[in-house]
Order: C-alpha cells, then structure tokens, then sequence
C-alpha cells in the first residue's frame, strides 16, 4: 500500500496547472487578484484559511488562479460537475482518481506524502461547474477545506471557484472565519485595453475595434482614448465581452 500512495504522491508533486492554448496567447495579468492567490498558498501552516475565488461566469476566475500559481507543482483541480455531493468524502475520492490511488481511505497519506516530497504544501483547486451550485455542494466543499486548512487534517490548500457569482449565497455563515473570498471583477480600463489588443477581429455589431480607433482618432475631444471610454461604455468590462 505505501508503494501505491508513494507512486500517487510522486504524480500529485508534479502536477501543475496550465492554460489552455488560447487563454496562454490571450491573457492579460490582474496583479492584485493573482497576488491574493498567492498569498494564500503561504500563510502559516496551523489554522490556515481556505479560498473561495468568486466572481460572475467567464470573468477570468479560474484563469486567475492558472495564472497565480504558474509553474507551482503540487497543484490538483477536481470539478463537481453534479448537484447532490452530501459528503467531502466524494472530493477525496476525485483527488485519488486525478491520481491514480485507487485505495480512496488513503488520502491523509496521499496529501502527507505529497507533502514531504514537495516541501511545501499541496494545493487543490475545487470547481463548482454551472448547474452544480446547490447547498449541498457548496457545504460538502466548505468542509472539506476547512479539515484540510484550518484543521490541519490533510495540509493542503483550498480554493473553492463556484461558476458564478450568486453561489457566494450559498456559503456557510459559521465558516466565514475560516475562508478568504477574493473577488473577480470586471477588468480595469488599462487591462481592457490590453485584451483588446489580443482580439484585432473584435467587432462589435458590424463595427471593428479599428473602425472605432478610426473614428475618433481625429477629434479634438479625446482622440483615440475617447474612443476607448466610448467602447468601454457600451460594451462594458467583462473579459468575455471583449474578445468579440
């Protein structure tokens, strides 16, 4: 049995996260967000608060955190892709299957021995997919942070990402001292128009965002900035509405 939980944790030590091929090519940094991830990931180890990384669908949550813990090894993502999970036992076994420990009881051990090898802790990114954001769900997930964070069952970290925003409803009360939430707004007007940037074919109706540099671009009330508070001002800052 310890050769199979050795093998687990040798696999779990080097799993990192990683973007996708156009999130790589397309992302644009948000220092503050990033830099509350990844702080979470270093606070001392006993009564460690757990993170619930909210915001509304497509905002850039989970890229936030791709992006945060970037070449970090240790790192496990697990969806909940079902309403009903009534226990943390079902997040367990998740992580055991991501891992290839097919003895489910063994994960204390799975994270301890992850752990020894890494020399720091391990981190396990939860997502809550949309349709899968019931009380249960959102329970089941809370708990099992705070055994792993704040109780120091299994040391790991805990990143909770429902699929939207309205899930922060469902939280528990009785753990609020036991969990950060960090927020994912929409972008800044200067990482607005770094996406844009990234998005040269951006249209908006029959408008691209060429033709709308054009046209202000020789006004004397703005110029081509103008023209980017205008854009902003209809299209708004939501990421996904601003790559067409």
């Amino acid at each position: 049995m310890k050769k199979q939980v050795d093998d687990a944790a040798k696999v779990f030590a080097e799993s990192k996260l990683k973007f996708g091929i156009e999130e790589k090519d397309k992302h644009v940094g948000r220092k503050v967000i990033e830099k509350a991830i990844q702080d979470m990931a270093i606070q001392p180890i006993k009564h460690m608060k757990f993170g619930v990384v909210s915001g509304r669908i497509m905002v850039g949550k989970t890229e936030s955190i791709v992006a945060a813990l970037k070449g970090r090894k240790g790192v496990i993502k697990v969806k909940l892709s079902e309403v009903g999970v009534i226990s943390e036992y079902t997040i367990k076994e998740k992580i055991c299957e991501e891992v290839k420990l097919v003895d489910k009881s063994q994960f204390k051990a799975l994270i301890e021995a992850t752990y020894k090898i890494l020399g720091i802790i391990p981190i396990v990114v939860i997502e809550i997919e949309k349709g899968a954001t019931d009380p249960s769900n959102m329970k089941c997930s809370e708990n099992f942070a705070k055994g792993c964070c704040w109780d120091n069952d299994a040391k790991c970290m805990v990143y909770i990402v429902p699929s939207d925003n309205a899930s922060t409803d469902l939280l528990v009360p009785e753990q609020k001292p036991r969990r950060e939430l960090i927020w994912v707004g929409p972008l800044s007007k200067e990482d607005g128009k770094k996406l844009l940037g990234k998005y040269a074919d951006f249209k908006m109706g029959d408008t691209g965002l060429e033709a709308v540099d054009a046209a202000f671009k020789d006004r004397k009330d703005g110029g081509e900035e103008r023209g980017y508070e205008e854009l902003f001002k209809i299209v708004g800052l939501h990421p996904s509405d601003l790559k067409g």
